[in-house]
């Protein structure tokens, strides 16, 4: 049922939730919006998105949005180099270590974002999010 997104982000759900943990965090996640059914939008600690439901956060069923696994599989590569600062991943160029497998990274736009090597490796994060691919065509 979980399952990753990228913005722009779903709409808001019309209905209240029976018990709204907006705002707070389970493991690497923090609740944005209830999506109904049970299931809320969740913003990873790494800057990435899921939708998953709320008893499976609670439980540590999903702990994050999958970057963990990324960050696991990427540092067991015996062929794997490390990142530096100043390597550029479409717009984003990589400033210094966060720890646990997140870097800092500045955008083309001048904004700030905290991102994992793997989807900077993976091509899963190009930009901020927030501003708009003028890489062309």
């Amino acid at each position: 049922m979980n399952q990753r997104i990228r913005p722009p982000l779903p709409p808001e759900w019309p209905f209240p939730p029976a018990r709204d943990v907006a705002g707070r965090t389970f493991g690497d996640l923090t609740a944005l919006r209830y999506r109904g059914a049970d299931v809320w939008l969740w913003k990873c600690r790494c800057g990435g998105h899921i939708i998953a439901a709320l008893d499976t956060v609670e439980g540590g069923e999903t702990r994050d949005c999958g970057c963990r696994e990324q960050r696991r599989v990427w540092r067991s590569r015996p062929d794997s180099r490390a990142l530096r600062g100043g390597e550029v991943f479409g717009q984003l160029t990589t400033e210094r270590y966060a720890g646990d497998g997140l870097w800092i990274c500045r955008c083309e736009c001048g904004r700030e974002t905290t991102v994992s090597a793997g989807r900077l490796r993976l091509g899963q994060a190009r930009s901020c999010g927030r501003c708009h691919d003028t890489s062309g065509d």
